[in-house]
């Protein structure tokens, strides 16, 4: 290639409009990614402030890390911001393939787990005390670390609560079926799985989300749900498929399965989906909960492996309106400059419905877990 001809070739693939820095991370095998750079943060008195103010002048940030050909509909990004709160130490906003959410556990979990790592906030052994600002409130973190590693993260959730109890509402194909509304950061329909003739098993991963993003459809048309406090907070935005609560050496044990939109498996064990789930058991006692610390131990199906490999989340709860600590294991996976250059467009969005090679192969991919992919 002549001389003249390559460098203006390579002048027109360096023009580039925006060059931001992600890390890869993950909890318990849920991906989350993590803007730590290059770009400035959205304007806003309030976290609450920020992420409306991102959602309606910034979503090609959204658009461009989540689509093809740089992201796919199994990971959310995280940005992390400056803080508006004088308590918190940074700011975090979620943003998922669909929607922008208020409070993620895993993504919580992501987000610390860089900023720690990263030095972005300076990491203390055994343990580092962070408080994090969210659009949902304030969030207390703390983080095991080890040798420059978080191996741990724990955190004090914000408060969840029941919003619909064991009401009656038509799902198509189905007919009429009982569900529960409840926020734990997020809004979930919350079902029996045996109702809608499911008992949890890999086999079912794709009617399960079929299923599930049609349950939250109809969920969100005849149970109009806001937050009394947050109004910009409403909608239901997941599903959670519940199987009973048993007892197993002792153990309180359960499966569930979290459908999160366009249409896929949570894969995590999605303990902030438990939470709310526990408040509409307590009226009835389901669970015997005592004032004083109660930790309970739910070893929970992961929908997307064999069904023999089972992963443990550890839920401690304090009050019967207030989830305190939720555990999880993080990983750090990666770090890369996504690149944007001047002619070229965000092309697509991310795939909404099935994606279902993904589906497909969910039942034969083998997640991290609590294993760190960088070491």
């Amino acid at each position: 290639m002549p001389y003249d001809q390559a460098r203006q070739t390579n002048e027109i693939f360096m023009k580039l409009n925006n060059m931001i820095t992600v890390v890869g991370a993950h909890a318990e095998g849920e991906v989350g990614r993590v803007i730590t750079g290059g770009l400035l943060p959205p304007p806003g008195a309030t976290m609450l402030d920020k992420l409306i103010n991102m959602e309606n002048n910034m979503d090609w940030v959204r658009q461009m890390l989540l689509s093809d050909p740089r992201g796919s509909v199994n990971t959310s990004v995280n940005y992390i911001t400056p803080p508006c709160h004088p308590d918190a130490d940074f700011g975090m906003i979620v943003m998922e393939s669909d929607y922008y959410v208020h409070m993620s556990g895993s993504n919580l979990i992501c987000t610390v787990t860089t900023a720690l790592e990263t030095g972005m906030v300076p990491m203390a052994e055994p343990f580092t005390k962070v408080v994090v600002d969210t659009p949902a409130g304030l969030v207390h973190v703390t983080a095991e670390c080890e040798n420059g590693k978080c191996r741990r993260i724990s955190f004090d959730n914000i408060p969840s609560f029941v919003m619909h109890r064991d009401r009656i509402i038509d799902v198509p194909g189905f007919g009429s079926r009982r569900v529960d509304v409840s926020y734990g950061g997020m809004i979930y329909v919350i079902a029996e799985a045996a109702e809608f003739g499911f008992s949890l098993h890999p086999s079912e991963s794709r009617d399960l989300v079929e299923i599930g993003e049609i349950l939250k459809k109809a969920a969100a048309e005849q149970l109009p749900s806001v937050h009394p406090e947050i109004p910009e907070i409403h909608t239901v935005n997941q599903t959670q498929f519940t199987g009973p609560l048993e007892t197993k050496d002792g153990v309180k044990t359960s499966k569930n399965a979290v459908i999160v939109s366009p249409g896929r498996l949570d894969r995590c064990p999605c303990a902030q989906a438990r939470q709310p789930d526990w408040h509409c058991c307590m009226p009835e006692a389901k669970l015997r909960l005592e004032r004083s610390l109660f930790i309970a131990q739910f070893w929970i199906l992961s929908l997307n492996v064999k069904s023999s490999e089972l992963r443990r989340s550890e839920i401690c709860k304090q009050s019967s309106h207030r989830s305190k600590v939720v555990r999880g294991s993080p990983g750090f996976r990666s770090m890369a400059s996504i690149l944007k250059t001047h002619s070229q467009l965000v092309i697509g969005s991310p795939i909404h419905g099935l994606n279902k090679h993904w589906l497909e192969n969910t039942r034969r991919f083998k997640i991290c877990g609590c294993f760190s992919l960088a070491g």
